[in-house]
């Protein structure tokens, strides 16, 4: 209030300045109302404020009685048509897709766990929900690298640059295993006892739950790394190592996601979001950050030595392999 106050000493019409460039319909809105109460009341005009709290109240009111009128006439209609609507998505999803009608080319056991567990994911909101919300930002993150381009500049900061995106990268991926399949195991619930005492190997189902996180993990992982090659240019050279990492990466994050999720089980809990923040998912992702620091010190020297092949325009396998010897000879004969 005091700023606004001394800032109007000084540009005493500067609020007309602004008005003038709101566009005409701003003032049948709400936010507009609202604005306008906090401007009259720094003003000390008290009648302007008053007569717009009421045209907002007034609003208000005037839109929950025509949500009440048009609920009263039309809610039951349409709640019968929505909940058609969904029976028939759900029996043709149901018969065509998730049906055990048809015969498998999977193993029977195989069979079962998969469409099992996609039945389970599909009933539950927040799963395929903040599912497509990874998957947007993903799909957001790797556009915006696809496009950007870093100058040509010193290789010490290109390599900081690859080592930031590199770092993110790994990090995203920690946090989707974290979400979605630390909480796999503890999701079996409190029917877990009917899988341990069916006639199935208990480490098939172990295989299965890592073979439906690791794959799609592994295409997310892959195609981050290899879009993360764009903004220093195309080479293939890079391009191969990131992706070889990248491999190991989403190896390593799924079998710690099902490992810490298996160790620290819950079997009460139903909410897979909760699971996902409890007290061994935050274990699991505090060992996650370890270990992007043990891949970004991996790459960490293959990198540098590309950025400094640019420079010099030299071949990239051939400056690692020299770096390596040098630093080898410096290693074992310091002086």
């Amino acid at each position: 209030m005091k700023l606004f106050t001394e800032a109007m000493k000084y540009y005493p019409y500067i609020d007309q300045y602004f008005a003038q460039i709101d566009p005409s319909i701003a003032v049948y809105l709400p936010n507009h109302w609202v604005a306008e109460i906090f401007y009259f009341s720094a003003r000390g005009n008290s009648e302007m404020v008053l007569k717009y709290f009421l045209i907002l109240i007034s609003a208000t009111i005037g839109m929950v009685l025509i949500n009440f009128g048009v609920a009263r006439k039309i809610y039951f209609e349409t709640l019968f048509i929505a909940f058609d609507l969904r029976n028939k998505i759900k029996k043709k999803f149901s018969i065509e897709f998730l049906s055990f009608a048809k015969k498998s080319v999977l193993h029977p056991q195989i069979e079962v766990f998969i469409k099992r567990d996609l039945k389970m994911f599909l009933r539950e909101p927040s799963q395929w929900g903040h599912l497509l919300i990874m998957f947007l930002l993903v799909l957001i993150f790797i556009v915006s690298l696809v496009k950007m381009r870093l100058y040509r500049i010193e290789p010490q900061l290109l390599t900081l640059a690859f080592i930031s995106i590199f770092s993110f990268n790994v990090f995203l991926i920690a946090s989707i295993v974290i979400r979605f399949v630390y909480p796999l195991i503890s999701l079996e619930g409190m029917s877990y006892w009917l899988v341990r005492s069916s006639p199935v190997k208990l480490s098939r189902l172990y295989i299965h739950k890592f073979i439906i996180s690791f794959f799609p993990i592994l295409i997310i992982s892959e195609a981050v790394s290899y879009a993360s090659v764009f903004p220093f240019g195309k080479d293939p050279n890079i391009g191969m190592l990131i992706t070889t990492v990248s491999f190991f990466i989403a190896l390593t994050y799924v079998s710690l996601g099902l490992g810490m999720g298996g160790y620290f089980s819950n079997y009460s809990e139903k909410s897979p979001v909760r699971l996902a923040s409890s007290r061994g998912a935050t274990i699991a992702l505090l060992l996650g950050l370890v270990l992007i620091s043990i891949f970004t010190g991996i790459i960490f020297t293959p990198v540098t030595f590309y950025f400094q092949s640019l420079k010099f325009n030299a071949d990239f396998f051939k400056s690692a392999i020299w770096g390596g010897i040098l630093y080898l000879n410096y290693t074992l004969n310091p002086l």
